[in-house]
């Protein structure tokens, strides 16, 4: 259920309601199939329709890779011929994205695995129209719509990749979370300096007022850097802390 020839009849560019009335003209609630059109667009919008077909190439490239791999697992556990299986789950999927190095293709550059997950739902979304274009009848054709296989595997694939980049998000927010928990002492101790030479340096250079506070928290600094030199870490800080106060008072 992959057919890339489908980005040959139509413009995969175009608005999701072009889309759409050029396939199947009479098609109503057309809902389900505009929110995918536009949410894998959404993430392709920079990509011309040449592009995408050299995309969707790679992508069959994939499935055939996958076939491959399900037939050797069905014939090492049986001992004998089995159909093909295609893989449909979107982690093997991924796991054989990063082995066929997929994000690495000059032709088609820039795309991660939600790239592709995104053109495979657009074209999931295009291989439903044409199936509806199949029925004269438009009750029956409404009908199909609702419980069209594909059209349900390009929505799970959209939920997917939105869950993929709630999963970035979260991560993202726990990474920072993690850092500025992990640097807070050290930035303490930043803002500690800065305090004493604020009121006790404020007429020495930034080498003389280093040397003078790494005396005066001398145990902390140690504990907290890993430097050779850490006088001229600090006068390096200073001299950035003054620079931004004489900004802020202009």
């Amino acid at each position: 259920m992959f057919d890339r020839s489908v980005l040959d009849r139509t413009d995969p560019t175009a608005q999701p309601k072009q889309i759409i009335a050029d396939v199947v003209p009479d098609l109503r609630f057309t809902n389900h199939l505009e929110y995918v059109i536009r949410q894998a667009q959404s993430r392709l919008e920079r990509r011309s329709p040449e592009e995408l077909r050299i995309g969707a190439g790679y992508l069959e490239q994939l499935f055939k890779e996958a076939d491959q791999i399900a037939f050797d697992r069905a014939f090492y556990k049986r001992g004998a011929e089995p159909p093909l299986e295609r893989i449909n789950d979107p982690i093997a999927f991924s796991l054989l994205f990063q082995e066929q190095e997929l994000d690495k293709k000059e032709d088609f550059p820039d795309a991660s695995a939600i790239t592709y997950f995104s053109l495979l739902a657009l074209i999931y979304a295009l291989e439903c129209l044409e199936y509806l274009k199949r029925y004269e009848d438009a009750k029956e054709r409404e009908r199909a719509a609702m419980h069209s296989l594909v059209l349900e595997r390009a929505k799970e694939m959209i939920a997917f990749i939105q869950g993929m980049e709630f999963e970035g998000i979260f991560r993202k927010k726990l990474a920072t979370q993690a850092n500025q928990a992990r640097y807070q002492p050290f930035n303490e101790l930043k803002q500690q300096i800065f305090d004493f030479v604020d009121s006790e340096c404020e007429e020495y250079s930034n080498r003389k007022s280093s040397q003078i506070a790494y005396l005066q928290f001398k145990e902390a600094i140690d504990a907290a850097m890993d430097s050779d030199d850490p006088e001229h870490q600090i006068a390096k800080w200073i001299g950035q802390h003054r620079r931004e106060q004489k900004a802020g008072d202009e």
